[in-house]
């Protein structure tokens, strides 16, 4: 039986996460850190305890180069914040300098989280996944981490764990604490230039996913069939795809 949650947030590492949840039907809006990648899980849980404190200012962001090498985003510049190792890939236009995109971006994440901790307030059953190709997160780093979250809120937070471990095809599932899943698989997949893909083997990874459900209010699912109606009359399909992602966000 599958594991019923009111809602269900992304905490990284990359965009992978985000993408997994679409697919398996857990993502019911965009949160914070979705589409940013490369800082590790303790910074990430040391941002939601501190209220995202110095999560994201302008001193702090410089460009990232690109690899050529590598699939790239052509429709966004890259760029990194120095202060917490955030990477930057799908927030920047290209060809506009960050001094004039900034405070879009600004605004559109400082509407992520108050809508993240709302949702939380609100919402007694939460689940929070964290699904990495690089990283070993320790047993002992989750149950602090887990400790702090259920204290900050109040009540009882769920975490799901998925991370990789070199050569092990069934994954391994662990139970650390009644409200801490982790499972142990081997995620990592290279494309034919030997890059690892962004997703990973999903043939592995999305079953796990799956195994978690998403309670969906009549409203949400409403104004959802009613987005994507509306969006079918508007005449360039980029504009299409951009209205109706916007939408999807804010509900």
């Amino acid at each position: 039986m599958k594991q019923k949650y009111d809602i269900i947030y992304s905490i990284g590492r990359d965009c992978a996460c985000a993408m997994y949840m679409k697919q398996a039907n857990l993502r019911a809006c965009s949160g914070p850190f979705d589409w940013l990648t490369n800082a590790n899980f303790e910074t990430r849980i040391d941002l939601i305890l501190n209220d995202f404190q110095d999560f994201i200012n302008k001193n702090d962001i410089i460009p990232l180069e690109k690899d050529p090498n590598m699939h790239n985003d052509d429709s966004c510049d890259y760029y990194q914040n120095i202060r917490n190792s955030f990477y930057y890939y799908h927030d920047f236009p290209t060809g506009v300098a960050m001094s004039k995109s900034f405070p879009a971006v600004y605004a559109k994440y400082m509407r992520r989280i108050k809508r993240f901790y709302d949702n939380i307030d609100k919402h007694n059953r939460v689940l929070l996944i964290w699904f990495s190709h690089y990283h070993n997160t320790p047993d002992d780093v989750l149950l602090d981490a887990s400790k702090r979250i259920c204290k900050k809120f109040g009540k009882n937070i769920d975490l799901l764990i998925i991370e990789h471990t070199d050569n092990v095809i069934t994954p391994i599932k662990k139970q650390i604490a009644d409200n801490i899943v982790k499972y142990n698989v081997h995620t990592m997949e290279f494309d034919d230039a030997g890059y690892p893909t962004t997703q990973g083997h999903i043939e592995r990874v999305l079953p796990i996913f799956e195994q978690y459900k998403l309670k969906r209010s009549g409203r949400k699912l409403f104004l959802r069939i009613v987005s994507d109606i509306v969006v079918l009359f508007l005449p360039f399909s980029k504009k299409r795809g951009k209205i109706k992602q916007y939408i999807r966000d804010e509900i």
